[in-house]
């Protein structure tokens, strides 16, 4: 039988968060972070041998999401209201005093903060100008002007400065895998873009290699994974550099070109690797912290420590610091805090289900104490995005519901990254087509196992997970006790017309045009099928979402409501896409905890 429960709702509840935000003070002895050690997320700063952070801003509401340290003294960072993902720039002395708006635009969403390669400028994009275009924008830090440097079609956001000031690399996005790399000269002003003749691609800017003559890039146009390649100025010459197996899923680098890294996504789980370029050194980083996620990495200046957020599926993401030229790690975070023993922690082993064109990798979780002839209840848990991928982290749901004898199935349904770019396309103007067959395969496979109890399966997601489950409850009701939706879509029609302005233009080929492609989306979408649900659900949702506003899901309750099926509906009037506040946090997770155990016991 498995172990009885150990720990409560609350133990798991109450570990703490840090948002994926990192940055290194100009002597890289301290740095900035973003935590919500006091149920709301506000900026903090620690030094490398201090106990205790210092918090510097002092909110419930105002959220800050990208985090920069400049040399004049000030931390400079992005924040929304209430989830509400409008970002305006504030600032905030970092040895502490008042947090000042610089730009304060309502109805206004700024992204992408960097500093310039001399620390004396910061660039970030916005849709100040067309709510449907961003622009990249250029704040001397000095006088506080504002420049535009460009914009138009798509999503333009800068790369990295080169040192002597002269180039920027741009990225113009207009959906997941495809982005335009540009190059500006900021002399000239002439904006060439550099991959006119090359093929729709995922393509990042990275830092410049050495002194001006080069820089490094991210894309995946020669192949199914995204990889590294150095781009020669010198006659435009493209070389690959960094050529894993896998998705380099991450590049960054010291604004002097001196170092950079990478981090590689070997199955979900990431390797990071330091590079000096003055000797030609790469360091690969320590073992123990390899086993997990980074989420987040930033570099000193001088590219002598590499500091990460790193998340395990036994505890919550904390910060390390390492020192290449030392080799010391350091530990500045500890969110799990003692309420909870690491070894308690359930790990998932990698599975592959069997889909009806391609294997579907997936995460199971089984309860400790599991033996050969018992049976427990088994959740299916959707991703969102669609193209982000489930990978072996910290869940406090999932490490709950394992304590209390649940087990869960976490795939890797088409549409995911990290297993190649047509694995990732597939999801593509087929919403709720080939995804909801891999969703079927992951409730045949659960169903046939001997050790998951008869009719005791449950489906769950947030965002697209969230579509996914409304999905499987309207579409394959035959499999669950019931379902769980966080701020789905229900209508696809009706989502494709009211997500945020910059999205509008992707969504004809991702999801599908709300005219043209009507038909699709009624026979696509969850509420079409609201006849065939048997199971009761439960339906989360924020008030202040912008990318699935709140109809999406008054839609589906009151239909199923005049069906008389068995619905629980909570809506949050201060948080947007997911729960921010852990006030809120708790009352939702706690909800959610409660309903499964309630159908699935």
């Amino acid at each position: 039988m498995p172990r009885a429960p150990k720990y409560s709702f609350e133990q798991f509840y109450t570990t703490r968060r840090l948002l994926n935000t990192l940055t290194f003070a100009p002597d890289g002895q301290t740095i900035a972070f973003v935590a919500d050690y006091t149920g709301t997320f506000n900026l903090y700063r620690k030094g490398l041998t201090e106990h205790e952070p210092v918090q510097l801003t002092e909110s419930t509401s105002v959220r800050p999401v990208a985090v920069v340290w400049a040399p004049d003294g000030y931390i400079y960072f992005l924040a929304d209201i209430d989830g509400n993902e409008l970002f305006n720039l504030y600032r905030v002395p970092a040895v502490g005093g008042d947090t000042e708006p610089l730009t304060n635009r309502p109805n206004v969403q700024y992204l992408s903060l960097s500093l310039s390669h001399d620390g004396g400028a910061l660039y970030y994009a916005g849709n100040a100008i067309t709510p449907s275009e961003t622009h990249l924008f250029r704040r001397d830090l000095k006088t506080g002007e504002e420049r535009l440097i460009c914009g138009g079609p798509g999503f333009w956001e800068q790369g990295y400065e080169s040192q002597n000031g002269r180039f920027l690399t741009i990225c113009q996005t207009f959906g997941n895998t495809d982005t335009r790399l540009h190059l500006l000269d900021t002399l000239s002003g002439e904006l060439r873009e550099l991959t006119a003749d090359k093929p729709t691609a995922r393509r990042v800017a990275g830092p410049w290699f050495g002194k001006h003559e080069a820089f490094l890039y991210l894309s995946d146009d020669e192949g199914e994974f995204t990889q590294g390649y150095l781009r020669i100025l010198d006659g435009d010459v493209n070389r690959p550099y960094i050529t894993p197996k896998w998705d380099v899923s991450a590049l960054f680098g010291t604004r002097d070109g001196k170092s950079f890294g990478f981090v590689v996504n070997e199955n979900g789980y990431a390797k990071v690797t330091l590079v000096d370029n003055e000797t030609g050194m790469f360091y690969a980083g320590p073992k123990d912290l390899q086993a997990g996620v980074i989420e987040e990495v930033a570099l000193s200046a001088d590219g002598t420590k590499l500091a990460l957020l790193l998340n395990q599926s036994s505890r919550p993401a904390d910060i390390f610091v390492w020192d290449r030229t030392t080799g010391a790690v350091t530990r500045l975070t500890d969110c799990l805090g003692a309420q909870l023993k690491p070894a308690d922690m359930v790990s998932p082993e990698l599975v592959a289900i069997p889909g009806p064109d391609h294997p579907i990798p997936a995460w199971l979780y089984r309860p400790a104490g599991l033996g050969p002839a018992d049976q427990v209840p088994v959740l299916i848990s959707f991703h969102g995005g669609p193209e982000t991928q489930e990978l072996p982290k910290w869940n406090p749901l999932y490490q709950y519901l394992l304590d209390q004898g649940i087990a869960v199935l976490a795939p890797n349904i088409r549409g995911s990254v990290g297993y190649g770019k047509s694995y990732q396309r597939s999801i593509y103007r087929d919403w709720g087509g080939g995804d909801l067959r891999d969703m079927e395969a992951c409730a045949q496979w659960s169903s046939s196992q001997a050790w998951v109890k008869p009719g005791k399966l449950a489906v769950f997601g947030g965002s697209y997970g969230g579509f996914a489950s409304l999905s499987c409850a309207t579409r394959l009701p035959q499999y669950w006790a019931c379902a769980v939706d966080f701020c789905g879509p229900s209508d696809l029609i009706t989502f494709t017309k009211t997500v945020p302005p910059t999205w509008r233009r992707i969504m004809k080929g991702w999801v599908g045009d709300p005219e043209e492609d009507r038909d699709l989306l009624v026979e696509r979408s969850p509420i079409t099928y609201i006849d065939q649900v048997r199971c009761p659900m439960l339906v989360l949702q924020g008030a202040q979402d912008t990318r699935v506003v709140q109809a999406e899901s008054d839609k589906m309750v009151e239909a199923l409501r005049a069906r008389a099926i068995p619905v629980e509906y909570l809506v949050f009037p201060d948080e947007g896409h997911g729960l921010a506040k852990q006030s809120n946090r708790e009352k939702g997770w706690k909800a959610m905890g409660d309903f499964l155990l309630k159908h699935l016991g």
